[in-house]
């Protein structure tokens, strides 16, 4: 429950100051793969 909480808590103010964020999802090994595809995506705008 306190995890849900959290959890909406950062997701609510996240779109409060219109933010963009990224869900992951599924297994610890595909999550892991989504969030370095991210990472890597959101460095080579930074370029």
């Amino acid at each position: 429950l306190e995890r849900e909480k959290m959890f909406a808590y950062f997701k609510d103010t996240l779109e409060k100051y219109q933010r963009p964020y990224v869900l992951l999802s599924g297994g610890k090994k595909e999550r892991l793969a989504q969030a370095v595809s991210e990472i890597d995506r959101l460095l080579a705008q930074k370029k």
